[in-house]
């Protein structure tokens, strides 16, 4: 018997130096940020992708630094080839890259760098927040389900894509006002700080992006769910912080530049000009069941979904309906257990708020679907797998409870399993996201019937053509590009954009105006007074040496793009071959009030008075020019030096020879 009971208490201890409470603090956190850069490492020498230049170093204020900080509490997020600002209010996103901009310069390593280590206190905010309302379970429960969000492939597009950041800063914001509500309810530190700061930082989700709205309803439903807060309290709460998004709008309204608004384009999203209600709606609840398979089975994944790929359905499609009961059966599960207070109640509701911003419900949204949208619902189907899996093997979930049970391991084992699979696919599609011709060539395998899909790919050819210096690949490529326009026209006709490039294309790199002019003209009935489209018109008009045809066109361009200064030197010389002195004298003078004392200001006067056959002051202008630009104008230094030797300067003349050289 002394035996017996000398061995039952020898085990007793063994068994409580393997209780979970006894590993070494914070160990669970390190293996959590460490894990989160190690899947993500391979980004941090990824250059700018799919659309980052539009927020980074092309951006006309972040490129500015901390000088550009005023602008950009007045403007919107993005502005892109067409010099339209879009994508919303998001200042403090816009900010972060202001600064890094302003102490690292265009640096794509930096600030890939700085996504993967949000992307890691996101997920360790997650960890704390899923220990204070799972305080009853074991801290493995919410490490198990914090390693299954932190590998979830479809969070690629957040981490890897710079343009995207403002997800991470919005999480992070977000979850951190969770969390200190939830010190104040759950843990009842009566610290009055915990809730001002908790609304700081939901004011501050605000301003990196509007979709944090959301947050004014989940964190109310923390709150009722797991800090036992009284419904009638949570309503309040969730009326109060709603009433912050109003206060941020009316502030984006009298503080904006311009109206703070975001134009979706038929071909982004089919149902901003839907007509028919019951297709709308049929279409939302398509786009829902869209989630949910992807949720589930996150492949393949795309950089752009739009019209091609989610078109409009009516309630013909089987898979509406199916989508419909499923969605239709959530909401009555969560309707009548919902004072129950039962985990799977709070996911639904959790799951059903967040996912409802995403489904063109209240208002189409870009690219109808996109990978990114389910950066928080995965959270959902990652504290649900864990769960069932513990109750499935009967896994006991105390904190007190022993670390290696046999029911621990196999749930351990199949998330580990279901961890090197994540994993696998999002290391394998950063990979992808190494700069946007990388991840357009992978992805244009999916796009045969995406208009955008092929547009952006035939964008990014058509960019390469431009960036070799080989006249093979660059024929190559622009060719290339033709294709996949043609295929946008074919599955989209009004696409502008498109005719335009094939003119531009066939102008530029095959000298071929008899083809590329049809495409510009018709570019041109569709919108005449795009100042794009009559850049090109004009560029081709020029490099086919018709100069009259060329100069509307650059007058209409111009009126939008007043300080191209560039094209306006080129437009005295252009003038004044063709007689209009008054016309070239404009656009020299306006080139002196917009630069003074800059190389093309002395070019275009050099230029207008020679025209004049004021070869004396046209000299003096051309001189200058020349030292500004010494190895860059030797032609020019020629002539200089021509001038002086015509005039008896020899010492002049010499000195200008030299720099021809």
């Amino acid at each position: 018997m002394g035996t017996r009971k000398k061995t039952k208490k020898e085990g007793s201890k063994k068994q409580a130096k393997l209780k979970v409470n006894t590993i070494p603090k914070y160990l669970f956190e390190c293996i959590i940020f460490a894990f989160c850069f190690l899947i993500y490492a391979n980004t941090l020498q990824h250059d700018y992708g799919f659309d980052d230049e539009y927020v980074t170093h092309k951006h006309p204020y972040v490129s500015q630094g901390l000088k550009g900080i005023p602008d950009i509490l007045t403007n919107q997020y993005m502005q892109n080839d067409n010099f339209e600002r879009t994508g919303g209010y998001r200042p403090i996103t816009m900010l972060t890259f202001a600064l890094e901009h302003q102490f690292f310069g265009a640096n794509p390593q930096i600030s890939h760098l700085i996504n993967v280590i949000l992307y890691g206190l996101a997920c360790l905010i997650l960890f704390f927040i899923l220990k204070s309302i799972f305080a009853q379970y074991s801290p493995l429960f919410s490490l198990l389900i914090t390693l299954l969000f932190a590998a979830y492939p479809l969070h690629t597009e957040v981490v890897a894509s710079l343009k995207n950041r403002e997800e991470l800063l919005v999480f992070i914001s977000g979850m951190a006002a969770t969390w200190f509500f939830l010190q104040y309810y759950l843990h009842k530190s009566n610290n009055k700080n915990h809730l001002i700061i908790g609304v700081l930082c939901f004011i501050i989700a605000l301003f990196c992006k509007l979709n944090a709205i959301v947050f004014a309803f989940t964190i109310p439903l923390t709150l009722y769910y797991f800090a036992n807060l009284s419904l009638k309290k949570s309503m309040m709460w969730m009326a109060f912080l709603g009433s912050f998004m109003l206060l941020v709008a009316f502030a984006i309204f009298i503080t904006a530049d311009e109206p703070i608004s975001t134009k979706i384009y038929y071909i982004e999203n089919p149902l901003s000009e839907e007509k028919s209600i019951f297709n709308y709606l049929a279409t939302v609840f398509y786009i829902l069941g869209y989630y949910l398979k992807m949720l589930i089975l996150p492949y393949p994944m795309m950089a752009y979904y739009g019209i091609g790929k989610i078109n409009v359905v009516g309630w013909d499609n089987i898979w509406v309906w199916g989508s419909l009961l499923l969605h239709l059966a959530l909401g009555v599960y969560c309707f009548l257990f919902f004072q129950k207070k039962q985990l799977f109640t709070f996911l639904g509701l959790y799951y059903l708020a967040n996912i409802s911003l995403y489904s063109s419900l209240f208002t189409p949204v870009p690219g109808i679907v996109a990978d990114r949208f389910l950066f928080i619902p995965a959270l959902v189907l990652c504290i649900s797998l864990v769960y069932l899996l513990c109750k499935l093997f009967k896994a006991n979930l105390s904190n007190t409870a022993t670390l290696w049970t046999p029911p621990q391991l196999k749930v351990i084992g199949l998330v580990a399993l279901l961890l090197m699979v994540y994993s696998y696919l999002t290391i394998d599609r950063n990979k992808d996201w190494k700069d946007t011709y990388t991840l357009l060539s992978k992805d244009i395998q999916y796009w045969d019937n995406a208009a955008v899909g092929q547009y952006l790919y035939a964008n990014i050819l058509m960019l390469q053509a431009q960036n070799t210096n080989s006249e093979v690949e660059k024929k190559k490529f622009a060719q290339q590009a033709i294709l996949h326009y043609d295929k946008t026209l074919a599955l989209f006709t009004g696409n502008v954009e498109a005719m335009r490039n094939i003119g531009h294309i066939y102008c530029k790199y095959f000298d071929n105006p008899e083809k590329g002019l049809p495409y510009l003209n018709l570019a041109l009935k569709i919108d005449s007074l795009n100042f794009n489209t009559n850049y090109k018109m004009a560029s081709c008009y020029r490099n086919s040496k018709q100069i009259a045809k060329a100069l509307p066109h650059f007058e209409i361009y111009l009126k939008k793009r007043k300080e191209d200064i560039e094209t306006r030197t080129k437009l005295v010389g252009d003038y004044c071959g063709t007689g209009n002195i008054a016309k070239a004298e404009e656009h020299a003078n306006t080139i002196q009030q917009l630069k003074p004392e800059t190389l093309e200001s002395y070019m275009a006067q050099g230029t207008l008075h020679l025209c004049k056959s004021d070869t004396i002051t046209a000299n003096q202008y051309f001189e200058k020019a020349v030292q500004l630009n010494p190895q860059g104008l030797k032609n020019l230094a020629r002539m200089v030096a021509g001038f002086y030797q015509k005039q008896g300067n020899i010492e002049k003349a010499q000195y200008y020879w030299q720099l021809s050289k």
